[in-house]
């Protein structure tokens, strides 16, 4: 969205929910760079998972039984960053109002409905 608010060359735009607000427990990213610079990308997705998402033991078995975990492991990698750059990532009035793109957005199964 950031990058449609510099160009309009955008046509139109599918975004999914951010998960901006979301709280970051002191050191959790600190603990996921650790792991990965330790080479175990399991543990350090385990760590995103379990400490800042808090899924539970159970529901982290169920991901690790799909297709995609192999898919999440490759990705680890990115996670710090993308953490980071949530954490400090402020809105600024008006910053997204000269977006005149068809926009979709996708919500989550918890999203608040909008009324």
């Amino acid at each position: 969205m950031g990058g449609a608010a510099l160009s309009p060359r955008v046509s139109h735009l599918v975004l999914y929910e951010p998960s901006l607000g979301l709280p970051y427990p002191p050191g959790s990213i600190d603990a996921i760079e650790a792991a990965l610079a330790r080479g175990d990308r399991e543990a350090a997705i385990v760590a995103a998972v379990v400490d800042i998402l808090e899924l539970s033991d159970d529901e982290v078995a169920a991901m690790r039984a799909t297709p995609l975990w192999p898919v999440r492991l490759a990705a680890a990698p990115t996670i710090p960053r993308e953490c980071r750059v949530e954490e400090g990532w402020v809105y600024r009035p008006g910053q997204f109002a000269g977006i005149g793109a068809p926009t979709l957005l996708l919500a989550g199964s918890d999203s608040v409905p909008v009324v």
